[in-house]
């Protein structure tokens, strides 16, 4: 949960997705991995955490190793 109490996040395997606790219907997708055509490897999502002071914040990890901060005030928000 966001440190202003109005959104959380929650991710599977392949997406990060922006809930609203008042709009429990829709969410925003903030990351999608891109299908990997090499079959013996696919990069999953791993971890995904929102910043403790701003809601404007959250990161991610992989596992390939990446770990990417987002910031969601700005559209360079990596998609991989």
């Amino acid at each position: 949960m966001s440190p202003d109490g109005e959104t959380f996040i929650s991710a599977d395997e392949y997406s990060v997705n922006l809930w609203n606790f008042e709009n429990n219907v829709m969410a925003y997708n903030l990351v999608t991995l891109p299908p990997n055509t090499n079959e013996e490897f696919q990069d999953v999502i791993t971890h995904v955490e929102l910043h403790n002071k701003k809601s404007d914040k959250f990161i991610y990890s992989t596992s390939g190793g990446s770990a990417c901060i987002c910031d969601l005030r700005t559209e360079n928000n990596p998609k991989n």
